[in-house]
């Protein structure tokens, strides 16, 4: 019951989101960046990182 209530929460405020940017898109920037700007809780493990991530390598500034 959570995970299908956790999944209906997401896609509604996705819904609402894509909805205000055609008629407020000012508003729907500042509601997405309040919801999608939270830093992740906890440490990233090296398991986690995306493989993208991995990837890419680091440029030094010398």
């Amino acid at each position: 019951m959570n995970k299908i209530f956790t999944s209906l929460l997401v896609k509604t405020i996705g819904f609402y989101i894509n909805f205000l940017s055609f008629v407020f898109p000012e508003k729907a920037t500042l509601l997405a960046y309040k919801f999608f700007s939270e830093p992740r809780s906890g440490k990233l493990s090296p398991e986690a990182i995306p493989d993208i991530l991995k990837k890419r390598r680091l440029k030094s500034s010398k």
